[in-house]
């Protein structure tokens, strides 16, 4: 009989658990959503606390792609030209009303094991294809460039797929992975 001191580990007990969220287009909010998700996996025992700063990290970049280069449409070639640029396009695309009304939509179904993120967005989306095939070449330059994110999102995941010809990635993690 367990003693009335033991205190139960309810994350483990979980056997399915659904979130969906649909957030502005606004810069502002991929901080604390981000913050929110991390902390919602750990809580619920999707995530071990040790390995939440990567979970952090791979969803910065999801939601960042969504609302900045997705919905508002703001090329990650700006960066290359420089800080000033890529802040006056974005600044510029959050009082578009057609660019800035457009919704991420982010559903989160944990199954007691496996945790899958879908976020998708209302842009244009990307040349997949293309994109990856650059991240998954040996050359240095890609360190460089655009693309990262999506580096870091498949080294600290257990795997990130791409829908609807960008609009919509997939990430996944397993309870017991890392």
């Amino acid at each position: 009989m367990a003693e009335p001191t033991d205190i139960p580990v309810l994350p483990s007990q979980i056997v399915a658990e659904r979130t969906h969220l649909v957030i502005p287009s606004l810069p502002n909010w991929i901080e604390p959503t981000v913050e929110f998700l991390r902390h919602k996996a750990v809580l619920g025992g999707a995530c071990q606390e040790t390995r939440s700063g990567k979970l952090l990290i791979a969803l910065h970049e999801a939601i960042t792609n969504a609302i900045i280069h997705g919905n508002l449409e703001v090329s990650s070639d700006l960066k290359e030209l420089g800080d000033t640029q890529f802040a006056a396009a974005l600044a510029q695309r959050c009082t578009d009303p057609t660019l800035a009304s457009r919704k991420v939509d982010i559903v989160v179904d944990f199954d007691g094991n496996m945790c899958r993120w879908v976020i998708t967005d209302q842009g244009r989306g990307f040349d997949v294809e293309r994109i990856l095939a650059r991240c998954l070449s040996d050359d240095p330059e890609v360190l460089l460039s655009s693309g990262r994110g999506i580096l870091m999102m498949k080294s600290f995941l257990d795997d990130v797929r791409f829908e609807l010809g960008g609009r919509r990635v997939i990430l996944a993690l397993s309870r017991y992975s890392g």
